[in-house]
């Protein structure tokens, strides 16, 4: 950069994940112009929109799941791509009964927030493992839902491990294979037809942490849906009121979501 000659062409997206970085680094760095911040990140704020090209289109998400990123981190600038705009997901034997489950299933809802009543969880929610692994057997078992179409993604690892051990309890030996399984970080670039999302927490020791409450982290969980996307969240996370200016810019996505599917009547209640 420093010596070459040409141009360069940086590509990104800094409202996702950055990566990890394992380093560690003298305290002068904190000096030095956009130590803590990408290469992308440091030019976006030192030149104007003459030196940026949008890419707009996204050939993933259909119109529903798309609306909220679109709205809430790209300036309502980003918009499903004609083939994909109205995709929806095919269940097996179409929708089933009046049931909650089959509510938040329903593919004419693409995007579905579920509340779920628990307190004092940290990095593991029995209720929310039963609802994922449940929600999961679902779509595999009855829906047609193949495992390579669906994944089930929560921001902790102990999480994961038990709605694992929890699907292939109710898949049975001849379940077959289980779907991806992982953390967000893990899934950052991946892209499946259904994608559920649990928060796992509701410790009001851990519900205003930056970890939880971030923004980038929660764009790059959403955004991995083609056709359907369903949230689990505790009602402790999605009513806590953070108490610092930081806290409240980077919680209000969460309020913003919760508000997104009552509108549009696809907030529902875990009984």
């Amino acid at each position: 950069l420093l010596y070459g000659k040409g141009d360069f062409l940086f590509a990104g997206d800094v409202r996702q994940l950055p990566p990890i970085v394992l380093g560690r680094y003298a305290e002068e760095a904190d000096e030095l112009p956009g130590a803590h911040r990408s290469v992308l990140a440091h030019l976006l704020s030192r030149y104007g929109p003459a030196y940026r090209a949008r890419l707009d289109l996204t050939y993933r998400m259909n119109e529903e799941i798309c609306a909220f990123p679109s709205r809430t981190w790209y300036d309502g600038a980003l918009r499903p791509a004609p083939g994909n705009a109205r995709a929806r997901l095919a269940l097996k034997g179409g929708p089933r009964g009046e049931g909650l489950l089959s509510r938040v299933l329903d593919p004419e809802r693409p995007v579905a927030l579920l509340i779920a009543d628990h307190r004092g969880c940290h990095q593991r929610s029995d209720l929310e493992v039963e609802i994922m692994a449940g929600l999961a057997c679902l779509l595999m078992a009855e829906g047609g839902i193949r495992a390579d179409r669906l994944a089930l993604i929560s921001p902790h690892r102990a999480q994961n491990n038990a709605t694992a051990d929890r699907l292939r309890t109710l898949l049975g030996e001849d379940g077959g294979a289980l779907p991806l399984i992982d953390t967000v970080e893990r899934v950052q670039g991946a892209e499946r037809d259904v994608i559920l999302f649990a928060f796992t927490t509701s410790d009001p020791d851990h519900i205003q942490s930056d970890f939880l409450n971030n923004p980038n982290r929660f764009n790059v969980a959403i955004t991995r849906a083609r056709k359907k996307l369903i949230v689990i969240g505790s009602r402790a996370f999605f009513s806590a009121v953070p108490h610092t200016e930081d806290a409240l810019k980077a919680n209000a996505c969460f309020k913003a979501f919760y508000e997104f599917c009552r509108e549009r009547e696809s907030l529902f209640f875990w009984e």
